[in-house]
């Protein structure tokens, strides 16, 4: 058995599933608070099963499988013992050259929400990561870009307590370049609908400083630029915030996946 800490399997591809510590920014992307269930994302306990595929030449592919009991946070709820969810993932990966390689990725979810037993909620994802690392200078520079694409497709009822399925589309897309030994400069575009009503799109731009004192340690300063959606009306707000991180490590800590 095992317990899943994923964001709809998508974030798991392009290294975003886990702590907080191993994000390049401060907080979660829009479309990862308003699709997929935000930092808890399907965390459940359920089975999961990986088996990597034959590919042509100078491919990996890896396609998991997994079964959850159906509770995870505001995502899936399992009304009965029977309402379980389901995450699969399919990842492609490939060399380009010695200094470069792409990391390509789609997902699928499904459980039940809390409106009933009878209503689910589905996720499609799609992820795009691109890095450069020279061999020789990766402690120096490198630059890593990646992309999301998240549609929820969610039963409801409406006011005239008739089913309905909302469908929400969000995404975003990062960009980090690390200038030297010290210092990563990055940015990252956001732009999501709100699962529960598609009308409410957010949308918000983050410009991203992260110093490094040693291997072990990060400072981290974000500037986000949010335009959202403020219901009933669908009116929107404008929102200017200055984030700061501090990151250190100490004692035995394993490594990121990759």
């Amino acid at each position: 058995m095992r317990r899943a800490h994923l964001l709809a399997a998508a974030l798991c591809a392009a290294g975003l599933a886990g702590s907080a510590h191993a994000l390049p920014f401060i907080d979660r992307p829009l479309a990862t608070n308003n699709l997929v269930g935000g930092e808890d994302g399907i965390d459940d306990a359920g089975f999961s099963l990986s088996r990597i595929l034959p590919a042509p030449k100078d491919w990996f592919l890896e396609a998991t499988a997994q079964v959850f009991r159906g509770d995870s946070s505001d995502l899936f709820h399992a009304s009965e013992r029977q309402d379980v969810s389901v995450v699969g993932h399919l990842r492609a990966y490939k060399d380009l050259t010695e200094s470069t390689n792409l990391d390509l990725g789609v997902s699928y979810a499904r459980g039940h929400n809390n409106v009933g037993s009878d209503f689910t909620t589905s996720l499609y994802g799609g992820d795009v990561t691109v890095r450069w690392k020279p061999l020789r200078r990766s402690i120096y520079h490198s630059f890593l870009f990646r992309t999301e694409f998240f549609e929820s497709l969610r039963d409801q009822l409406t006011p005239l307590d008739l089913s309905h399925t909302e469908h929400a589309f969000g995404m975003y897309s990062s960009a980090e370049y690390r200038v030297n030994r010290r210092w990563t400069l990055g940015g990252r575009f956001d732009r999501s609908a709100r699962a529960t009503n598609a009308n409410l799109i957010d949308t918000g731009l983050s410009a991203i400083v992260t110093y490094w004192p040693s291997e072990f340690s990060q400072i981290r300063g974000q500037y986000r630029y949010g335009h959202l959606a403020a219901a009933p009306n669908a009116s929107f707000e404008n929102a200017n915030e200055l984030l700061f991180q501090f990151l250190f490590v100490m004692g035995a800590h394993g490594a990121h996946p990759f």
